[in-house]
C-alpha cells in the first residue's frame, strides 16, 4: 500500500522502510511486510530517512536481529563490500573495525570512507588477501559477491577467522548453480533449485570450512531481477 499510495518509489523500499521500524497506523507499528490492513487506514511513516546507505544493509541486518549475533567491540571483514550496506550495519552495531574489501572502486560510501573504523580495500581481490593486508584476527566476516560462488571468496579467507568466530553470508542462487539451471533472464524460480543450492552452501560450511550452521534464513529482500536469496549464520 505504500507504493500504491506513491509514499515510496518501490515495493522495495516499502519493505526496507516496515523492516526498520519506520511504518505506523496510528499509534501501531507494522513489523511485517504483507500485513493487511484498511484500505482507508492513516498510514504514517515516522522516519523516510534510509537507515541504511544500500538495500544490502537491511539484509544484514535482518540476520544479525534475527540471529541474535551482537557486534560491540568485533573486528570484521566486508567481503563483496560496494556501497557498504553491510559495513554500514556493522560500524552502527558497534564494530570496533571492519575490513571494506571490493575489487571495484569507488563505490564505498563517502561517510563510511571517512570513519576511521573502516579499513577501505579497493582494487581488491578477496581470494588473494593476506596477512599483510589483513593484519589483524577477525572475529567475523560478512559477505555479499555477485557474479562468483561465495564458496571462492570465503574459503581463502577462514585463515583470518578466530576460533568461535562467525560468518554471515548472503547465498545467491543465481550464481552458485549451473547455467543449465538458470531461468530465463538469469533469474533462478524453482524452489527445488532454491534448496538444492542452499543444501550446498551448508555442506560447504559444515565440511570444508569447518563451521557450525547456526542458522539460514530468507533475505527480507529480493535480488535483482526478483532473485530470491538466503541468509546462512556459521560459526567456527
Amino acid at each position: 500500500m505504500l507504493f500504491d499510495k506513491s509514499l515510496v518509489k518501490s515495493r522495495q523500499e516499502a519493505i526496507g522502510l516496515i523492516l526498520s521500524g519506520n511504518v505506523f497506523i496510528d499509534s501501531q507499528r507494522i513489523d511485517k511486510p504483507g500485513t493487511k490492513v484498511e484500505i482507508n487506514c492513516n498510514l504514517i511513516l515516522k522516519q523516510k530517512d534510509k537507515m541504511w546507505v544500500s538495500r544490502g544493509g537491511y539484509k544484514l541486518d535482518k540476520a544479525i536481529n534475527d540471529f541474535e549475533v551482537d557486534c560491540t567491540g568485533i573486528i570484521a571483514m566486508d567481503i563483496g563490500s560496494s556501497t557498504g550496506g553491510f559495513t554500514d550495519v556493522l560500524i552502527k552495531k558497534g564494530a570496533k573495525k571492519v575490513y571494506s574489501v571490493d575489487v571495484g572502486y569507488g563505490q564505498l560510501d563517502w561517510n563510511l570512507r571517512n570513519n576511521t573504523r573502516v579499513e577501505v580495500l579497493e582494487k581488491t581481490n578477496a581470494r588473494y588477501l593476506d596477512s599483510d593486508i589483513i593484519s589483524d584476527t577477525l572475529d567475523a566476516i560478512v559477505c555479499d559477491v555477485s557474479f562468483i560462488s561465495l564458496k571462492k571468496v570465503i574459503k581463502p579467507n577462514i585463515k583470518f577467522l578466530k576460533n568461535n568466530g562467525w560468518i554471515i553470508s548472503l547465498i545467491k542462487p543465481q550464481f552458485e548453480i549451473g547455467k543449465d539451471l538458470l531461468g530465463k533472464g538469469g533469474v533462478v524460480k524453482n524452489a527445488e533449485h532454491h534448496q538444492m543450492v542452499v543444501d550446498d552452501i551448508r555442506v560447504f560450511f559444515e565440511n570444508e570450512i569447518d563451521l557450525s550452521i547456526k542458522g539460514i534464513i530468507d533475505s527480507p529482500i529480493l535480488g535483482p531481477k526478483g532473485n530470491k536469496e538466503f541468509l546462512i549464520y556459521g560459526q567456527k
